[in-house]
């Protein structure tokens, strides 16, 4: 694994298995990993593969105190809304109470 931007050797690593785990790189590099195969014939052409590392997100966040206050509008709405489900409640009684005793 070599760093693209100053050529630096970063990691030499030789497996029996063609799995790899490379860590504790840096998120700014941009990388060049170089593999090669080894057998009793000799060794293969490298193949290398580039890429860039991805940066982790940068977190803005703070504690912001949530405080939930009655203000005018907000009562204005909730009474609002109370008035007219009495009255719905109001009407579907009268409703009931009419079309019962109609029926009798």
């Amino acid at each position: 694994v070599f760093d693209m931007t100053t050529g630096l050797l970063l990691r030499n690593i030789s497996n029996d298995e063609p799995e790899f785990e490379v860590s504790g790189l840096a998120a700014s590099n941009a990388l060049a990993v170089s593999v090669r195969a080894y057998n009793k014939k000799g060794s293969s052409e490298p193949l290398t593969l580039t890429s860039s590392l991805l940066k982790y997100p940068q977190r803005h966040t703070a504690q912001v105190p949530v405080k939930v206050e009655l203000t005018t509008v907000l009562i204005v709405v909730l009474a609002a809304v109370g008035v007219i489900a009495t009255m719905t409640a109001i009407s579907a009684a009268v409703f009931c109470c009419r079309y019962c005793s109609k029926k009798d």
